[in-house]
């Protein structure tokens, strides 16, 4: 998957695209820093302005210049915002369009690789087209995702640390107190640890699962496709007179009725749903459990994030009314400190929050294999053993207890095969 795309002809497409998203990975962090400072001046100097209102002695002018100063503060927020307003919307194009080159470049060559010769591994069209999509998808989030974590916590953790140096770390913490400064990143280190291993405890099953209903998917995408185009092979029913079941000659191909001589094989078909049954309770099952499982995670994700959003303050609040002025801080170091904790901790926590994400894209990963040492190396899946795809229907005749069975030739066309329950010969066409 990445030899195709990097080391093909598209190579320059594929590193210049790379160093693009790493680039916009780098202003991101850039933007994420400028806002965390903004939040403490701006959060101060509002706390100022409550302390003025509180004294009485405040004149016109220190409350025009509080107004003035807040003026100050929003547009120095609008000139942050707006580099992200202007970088954003390019990034996720450029984003988007090397994902793309990226899944074209893979399709290209699996179709140049396209043995039609050799019968298709399970659910090839899909893994081509859908999945080598979703691939790519997965790609543009998961790289994404990384980079800018890995960009927020090199932002970060220094800026915790110096927050640790000016708040001690409270006696409920003390197992934190050995990291003198960094106690702060210690917390979040130990909260994002602690969540990622009760994460992969309780997703553990989710890549099994997403890979077994694929390919359930898979399957009903092609019968489907199958009752479209060619619906003999799904619900067809042949009734062969006895003269022609009993005969050395063989018609050349069946269609919804043959001759051979004065002998006729009529098909008629039955209504399709029977042989949907067993899919669909199989997508039920397999949809069920998933569900499920997902359900399990979620509520895990949502309990956590939320005690994860409030740990700061529980910590930092009461320090607004400490009665030592030492130990006091404002609300502007109380933003600063909650959000800061919420992005190295956002950041460290990004495979347990996106756990159900990278799953399905690991499943993706495991189908895109598959196919991929199939396609490339001939081998085979390794629940098929069977070469050829082949489907059965009885044939009801008045006279005589005969079978037709229906597969693929070499090179597509249908081979019809006879049977005589009575004396087993077979001819085939």
């Amino acid at each position: 998957m990445f030899n195709q795309f990097f080391c093909g002809c598209g190579s320059v497409v594929a590193w210049s695209g790379l160093l693009l998203v790493v680039g916009h990975a780098a202003v991101h962090g850039w933007i994420k820093y400028a806002v965390n400072a903004w939040y403490r001046d701006f959060y101060d100097l509002l706390e100022v302005a409550g302390a003025l209102a509180a004294n009485s002695s405040a004149t016109e002018a220190d409350w025009t210049q509080r107004q003035t100063q807040v003026g100050s503060g929003l547009w120095e927020f609008g000139r942050i915002a707006l580099v992200a307003v202007i970088v954003m919307p390019i990034a996720k194009f450029v984003r988007s369009a090397w994902a793309l080159r990226w899944r074209l470049a893979l399709m290209r060559a699996y179709v140049l690789a396209w043995d039609a010769n050799r019968a298709p591994i399970e659910g090839a069209s899909q893994r081509v087209h859908e999945d080598s999509y979703r691939f790519s998808k997965g790609v543009e989030l998961c790289l994404t995702t990384v980079l800018d974590s890995v960009v927020t916590l090199v932002v970060f953790i220094p800026i915790l640390v110096e927050l640790g140096t000016e708040t001690p770390c409270p006696q409920s913490l003390s197992a934190f107190e050995f990291m003198g400064t960094g106690w702060l990143v210690g917390l979040a280190v130990s909260s994002a640890v602690l969540g990622l291993a009760v994460t992969m405890a309780l997703g553990q099953k989710l890549v099994r699962l997403e890979v077994e209903n694929q390919v359930v998917e898979a399957k009903l995408r092609r019968d489907l496709v199958i009752l479209e185009t060619n619906p003999a092979y799904i619900c067809a029913v042949y009734h062969v007179p006895d003269a022609l079941a009993s005969s050395d000659e063989m018609p050349p191909d069946v269609d919804t009725s043959m001759a051979m001589g004065d002998a006729v094989i009529a098909a008629s078909f039955l209504p399709p749903f029977p042989h949907f049954v067993t899919i669909f309770n199989g997508i039920r099952q397999n949809y069920d459990r998933l569900f499920l499982n997902f359900t399990i995670l979620n509520l895990w994700l949502a309990i956590f994030d939320q005690f994860n959003i409030i740990l700061p303050y529980m910590i930092f609040a009461p320090l607004l009314f400490a009665p030592d002025p030492e130990l006091r801080i404002m609300l502007g170091t109380l933003v600063q400190v909650s959000n800061a904790f919420d992005k190295v901790f956002g950041s460290l926590s990004v495979v347990a929050e996106n756990w159900a994400g990278i799953n399905e894209f690991r499943s993706v990963l495991v189908r895109l294999r598959q196919f991929e040492r199939n396609v490339f190396h001939n081998v085979p899946h390794p629940s098929r053993s069977d070469t050829r795809r082949r489907s059965t229907w009885p044939i009801f005749s008045s006279m005589s207890a005969t079978r037709v069975s229906c597969s693929r030739t070499h090179f597509g066309e249908p081979a019809i095969q006879l049977e005589d329950a009575s004396t087993s010969n077979n001819s085939r066409v």
